[in-house]
């Protein structure tokens, strides 16, 4: 959010003026035009102008009300087109003053001022790392990083839920925003369609606000002008955004999460380049790769994170005795979505020829009916649970039968609990999954994958190596220190790579 955004707050008075469409005020020769303004400590101003005719000179002031001055610029509108024209402006502490845009003396004709903007700057110091592995490297393990921020306002950031399934994009979020320190951030989620995110973010420092639809949403973040808009999944979303950039309706830095490269009607993943998007949060590091219209530097490995207290091993031998489960036999459980992606009938398959063990399969969705009617005894369905992390203290193992995924969670969650995985190999399970290191890859034939998991099912080692993986690339206190560092601005000083962190010249995090 600006301090000052003339679009909003302007009352122009002065000389030789004259309001025009929407917010916009045309000066003419020698004329004046001014407004008062809260100028901050620190801050940028930009002006957006044009020529209408004659030489188009002006010069833009920043003053108090005691007329001190804090900014004197002489600009030359050369062209009928709308340009943009920024200064840094300093006053040293906030206060009231004003603008004030003056037609030079010899001045012939008209100009037109389309917007003024000012905003405050987040003034950091990085304290660099006390240990490093060179001038340039530092192992993640290492990194110690302090930040003070003296900030007249915090970031204002807008995240925009698109749909109202509750998905991996959204327990990603919810994980994020729970663990985030948002004292230096003001954080507003804006719904298209009721969620159940709404009812699982904990973090009361959060505002939830209905959107409902793109001409509502594009009326929202033109008024507010963000600093950041992040979106995810949905194309119609990301051409909201674009558009509003392209068009001068908002100057938000623009922040895409790509969680997968799933494709529908909307996905944005159909779409394979970007245009006004800032900076892009990639869940796994084999995604985008082939994006263009980004710098490769602007997209940001930052994974799903997991809460290594909530999920870690547990003795589960009261909770099977209150699921009715029983106390000494093998239990091999996934949690997911029924839905046709999930490839459940294979899981099926297996438990069929698996009968001396119990198959428990966890969630929802539009196939329970159908599959259950498929199922042998030995499967489970619980449907939706709450508390989800008591639950894999059930299982022996885990298993995920997928024909498309992202990085998904329920994985992570088990690899945390320290179970052994098996799982097939898309999407970004093998940027996860290291076969016979830390987890498994189903075989393509039923037989082989019975006799993979027969005989790794008490694989304590692969539990342990699993847990191990989770502690060093998902610890959720870190991820979400990092989304919220590469949320800010001017985020970036450190690029996380293959647990480095490298040092960037002129970005922070």
């Amino acid at each position: 959010m600006k301090d000052f955004d003339s679009n909003r707050d302007a009352s122009w008075s002065g000389s030789g003026i004259r309001m025009g469409g929407g917010k916009s005020v045309s000066i003419g020769s020698r004329g004046m035009a001014e407004s008062s303004a809260l100028i901050p400590a620190f801050g940028r101003i930009k002006l957006i102008a044009k020529r209408r005719s004659g030489n188009g000179g002006i010069r833009l002031q920043v003053l108090g009300d005691d007329d001190s001055i804090f900014l004197d610029e002489k600009i030359s509108l050369s062209s009928s087109s709308w340009s943009e024209h920024s200064f840094d402006v300093c006053s040293e502490k906030n206060l009231r003053g004003k603008v004030r845009i003056v037609r030079a003396k010899n001045s012939i004709g008209g100009v037109e001022i389309g917007r003024v903007l000012i905003s405050s700057d987040k003034v950091r110091e990085v304290i660099k790392p006390k240990k490093a592995k060179s001038e340039n490297i530092i192992k993640k393990s290492e990194l110690e990083l302090l930040f003070r921020f003296s900030a007249t306002t915090p970031v204002s950031v807008a995240i925009i839920i698109p749909y109202g399934i509750y998905g991996g994009a959204e327990v990603y979020l919810k994980s994020i925003l729970n663990k985030m320190d948002t004292k230096m951030v003001n954080i507003e989620l804006l719904y298209l369609s009721e969620n159940l995110l709404k009812n699982k973010i904990e973090n009361r420092r959060v505002r939830q606000i209905g959107a409902r639809g793109l001409s509502k949403l594009g009326s929202m973040l033109s008024t507010e002008n963000y600093d950041v808009v992040v979106y995810y999944n949905s194309a119609k979303v990301y051409k909201l955004c674009s558009g509003l950039v392209a068009s001068g309706a908002i100057d938000s830095k623009i922040i895409e999460i790509y969680h997968s490269d799933f494709i529908w009607p909307d996905a944005v993943a159909k779409e394979r380049s970007r245009r006004g998007v800032d900076r892009i949060f990639r869940v796994s590091k084999s995604l985008c790769c082939d994006l263009s219209g980004i710098d490769k530097d602007d997209i940001i490995n930052i994974p799903v994170g997991i809460d290594l207290e909530l999920f870690k091993n547990r003795d589960g031998r009261d909770f099977r005795i209150e699921n009715n489960l029983p106390v000494n036999s093998a239990i091999i459980g996934t949690v997911c979505r029924l839905s046709p992606e999930k490839n459940l009938r294979k899981l099926l398959s297996i438990a069929k020829e698996m009968k001396d063990y119990i198959f428990v399969i966890i969630g929802d969705g539009p196939e329970r009916a159908s599959l259950e009617a498929l199922a042998s005894e030995n499967v489970k369905f619980f449907g939706h649970r709450n508390e989800i992390h008591k639950y894999y203290s059930l299982f022996d193992a885990f298993i995920l039968t997928s024909r498309m995924e992202g990085t998904p969670i329920s994985m992570l969650e088990a690899m945390a609990s320290n179970l052994p995985v098996f799982v097939p190999r898309v999407g970004g399970i093998p940027d996860v999954i290291f076969d016979g290191e830390n987890g498994f890859f189903l075989k393509d034939e039923i037989n082989e994958t019975v006799e993979l998991i027969s005989k790794n099912i008490d694989n304590v080692n692969m539990g342990k190596a699993a847990r191990k993986y989770i502690e060093e690339n998902h610890d959720l206190a870190e991820i979400s220190g990092r989304f919220l560092t590469n949320l800010l601005p001017d985020a970036g000083l450190y690029s996380f790579n293959d647990g480095e962190a490298e040092v960037l010249p002129g970005r922070y995090v």
